[in-house]
């Protein structure tokens, strides 16, 4: 299921996406009950290009490059339906028909439906599902929103193998993805079941993955990528759908673009043609079978001739790679950043060595890939319309590693032809997904050590990968990410050079480093970029000057601002019915200094997802900057009495009841914050504060000393630990502290100061 989001326990203004346009309607949510998918920031690592004489075919062209695509005025064109294709494109639909893509969604019928519906019944955590056919349509009986069983009629079918899912209408133009799935595989793989997709833990009526839920909705988590020229028809006002579609399924237009001019193109064309290389649409093609040759007869490796064009990775990585989007409709095949905001490759979705942990869509994983540094495209391995690999086995892979020094058992060291010698079972080991959803994990990379260790410590290394060109752009632009929190003004220069980046995703994630920078340090990166070519980049330069007030801007920069924001205002409100949308809204109208709109979109939130940790946690907060305390304490409490696990709610009625004067009450909360959320070091920081305060040194110092186990080189934790010491004449127990202090924070001439009075005291 494409797109399935479910919320990040925590405040933030980012959003991610999952999307896939093949089979299976929940991959998205494979759920961990700690892990939240908001994040957009996604892992790490990838392979450095090696090899004198290697050339970098991906992602090269300069800022003010045009695509080798052809790129053609879509949004003027229209959509004229599959049916206008076949005729000229026979061979091309014959190879669509039976594909992912065709079957991705259908209407459920006697030929569509795989399921058993001959009254099969299904147990879980004591709900027992009954899946029967009444009056010609396929029915289940089951636990609805209000946990009691009812019957429901199956609208839709939503794809084919290795399981499928099925779709039931709901008032207000909703369409809900039933939990339960059929698991298409043989009875001899372990299949021709019904299974639920969480089949380990409860999802009840009450649970935000409970099939009736937001989380769960096709209109707002999947649709836009199983169907043609969607178009979601959200009615925020009356919180109802009037989603369309030009075609049900994943079909021509779909990746090509409208084809109205195409059509009127091959009306009046008579042979001989003319080059015109687009004749009225995207033209995809990756010249796969010329492309490729080894440069000599010795040589290990096919080289690629000159570089595909971009649209064609465009139009793929729009579906299949873990996003969030920024306009709902942009031009097939048009940059990924003008359209989408990619998430980076950080933990949980990734682990430390660059391989996808969570549900990722591939995208990320390809593009740390060395097939990707060097020229490969989707289409290479991937028929387009089959969706088929070209060649089955190491066949495909032996046609750009010679098989004289690959296909041998010096390589792989098993025997020829068996399972272990193929080259898949170590470059793409398989996880599955939705229980029984094999996908290879694409397994590249060296680790990023530095950014598994979230200290301060690891802002240099992060630095430098982050600066290093022989690195993917997507582990560069992730290293810069994860340097964000410990991100001082002695780095500017470095982030100067990063902004400049011809990769439109490294410039949105540079941008974000200066967020905590003076308004004036800002100006002088972001503002030139409120007028970048690409959407996304403008858009994130505009949310880092939100709060800059206009004397700081000149008149063009004010103009452009004001444009940008219009911008990114619009791809929020686009998804009005998404939660975090509505706290991503609400944050930059706290930024702007318009308060009590904010309280509204926080309000939205919740009133969408009364479980969403974020929004309670800034509504409270900003309720406290229009001094409105007692409204504050309401709210965080009424998040508390849904939430009674949520640490960050702990921590900040805590905080508030310390402005309130009850110390012993706060002390309360903010023992149960560090408690439920024990590595996050700021509330075991603001924790031990309060203890110092209260008078109770020796709780407080044990508070810092457990939070420095867990996260070393926190410069807060370690700072705290150096002054409680020294105030207690302890020289000698805060000297090391200080000393790692030194190693956290490089160059900073207090510390040295220090280190030598600490020396000389001990």
């Amino acid at each position: 299921m494409a797109q399935r989001r479910k919320p990040r326990q925590g405040r933030t203004n980012k959003k991610a996406a999952a999307s896939d346009g093949m089979a299976g309607a929940s991959h998205a949510v494979a759920k961990s009950r700690l892990t939240w998918r908001l994040a957009v920031a996604v892992v790490v690592v990838a392979v450095a290009v090696a090899g004198a004489g290697y050339w970098m075919l991906a992602k090269t062209s300069p800022p003010d490059g045009k695509s080798a695509g052809a790129m053609i005025s879509g949004h003027t064109a229209q959509h004229v339906g599959r049916n206008a294709c076949v005729s000229c494109h026979a061979e091309q639909d014959q190879a669509w028909q039976g594909s992912h893509h065709q079957l991705a969604m259908q209407e459920a019928t006697e030929t569509t439906v795989l399921g058993n519906f001959e009254n099969a019944k299904f147990s879980y955590f004591g709900v027992e599902s009954t899946f029967f056919r009444r009056d010609g349509r396929f029915m289940v009986r089951t636990d609805g929103p209000d946990g009691k069983l009812a019957d429901f009629a199956v609208k839709y079918t939503f794809g084919v193998t290795p399981l499928q899912q099925y779709l039931i209408e709901f008032p207000g133009g909703r369409y809900q993805v039933l939990g339960i799935a059929w698991d298409a595989r043989t009875k001899a793989q372990g299949g021709q079941r019904w299974y639920h997709l969480y089949p380990n833990e409860k999802v009840d009526h009450k649970d935000q993955l409970h099939w009736t839920s937001l989380y769960q909705n096709w209109n707002l988590q999947c649709a836009a990528c199983h169907s043609t020229n969607l178009h979601k028809g959200y009615d925020a006002a009356g919180n109802a759908y009037k989603t369309t579609y030009s075609e049900i399924n994943v079909a021509c237009e779909a990746c090509h673009g409208p084809g109205s001019r195409h059509v009127e193109w091959a009306n009046k064309a008579r042979p001989p043609y003319p080059a015109q290389a687009d004749k009225g649409l995207v033209v995809l093609k990756s010249r796969w079978n010329e492309a490729w040759k080894f440069p000599a007869a010795d040589a290990k490796f096919a080289r690629r001739d000159q570089p595909a064009a971009d649209a064609l990775m465009n139009v793929c990585a729009a579906c299949h790679a873990r996003r969030s989007t920024i306009i709902e409709h942009g031009p097939a095949g048009a940059p990924l950043e003008d359209t989408h905001r990619l998430a980076l490759l950080t933990p949980p979705q990734y682990h430390a060595d660059g391989q996808q942990r969570d549900e990722v869509f591939t995208w990320g994983s390809f593009l740390q890939s060395r097939m990707y540094q060097r020229g490969v495209t989707c289409m290479d391995c991937h028929e387009p319309h089959a969706l088929k690999l070209r060649v089955e086995g190491n066949g495909l892979c032996l046609r750009c590693h010679a098989a004289a020094g690959f296909e041998t058992e010096k390589h792989h060291f098993h025997k020829a032809g068996s399972k272990g010698a193929q080259c898949v079972e170590c470059h793409m080991p398989a996880q599955n997904y939705m229980i029984v959803d094999g996908r290879e994990r694409p397994q590249y990379g060296t680790t990023l050590h530095a950014a598994t260790t979230q200290s301060a410590k690891a802002l240099p290394s992060l630095l430098a990968l982050a600066d290093d060109p022989a690195m993917p752009l997507i582990v560069r632009a992730t290293a810069a990410n994860l340097a964000q929190p410990y991100i001082r003004p002695v780095n500017l220069p470095t982030v100067r050079k990063l902004v400049a980046n011809f990769d439109p995703n490294m410039r949105i994630t540079a941008l974000g480093m200066i967020e905590p920078f003076e308004p004036a340090m800002r100006v002088q990166v972001a503002a030139p970029l409120l007028a970048d070519r690409v959407r996304g980049v403008r858009v994130e330069a505009a949310r880092v000057l939100a709060d800059v007030a206009d004397s700081e801007l000149s008149s063009d920069q004010q103009r452009q601002r004001e444009a940008a924001t219009s911008e990114y205002v619009a791809s929020l409100q686009q998804d009005a019915d998404w939660p975090a949308a509505n706290v991503t809204l609400g944050n930059l109208l706290v930024r702007q200094g318009r308060l009590e709109e904010a309280i509204g979109s926080y309000e939205r939130a919740l009133a969408l997802d009364p479980r969403f940790v974020g929004a309670y946690a800034n509504l409270a907060d900003t309720y406290r900057q229009l001094a409105r305390e007692g409204d504050a304490e309401q709210v965080l409490r009424n998040g508390l009495a849904r939430l009674p696990r949520a640490a960050e709610l702990h921590h900040a009625l805590g905080l508030l009841l310390v402005r309130k004067g009850n110390t012993p009450a706060a002390l309360t909360e903010l023992a149960t914050a560090t408690r439920l959320a024990p590595d996050n070091a700021r509330y075991a920081y603001v924790y031990a504060i309060g203890l110092h305060s209260a008078g109770k040194r020796d709780a407080a110092l044990a508070t810092l000393r457990a939070a420095d186990a867990r996260r070393p080189y926190d410069a807060d934790i370690l700072g705290a630990l150096v002054s409680i010491n020294r105030e207690a004449g302890n020289a000698r127990a805060a000297l090391p502290y200080a000393r790692k202090l030194a190693e956290a924070l490089p160059g900073d001439p207090g510390l040295t100061k220090l280190l030598a009075e600490l020396e000389a005291a001990k």
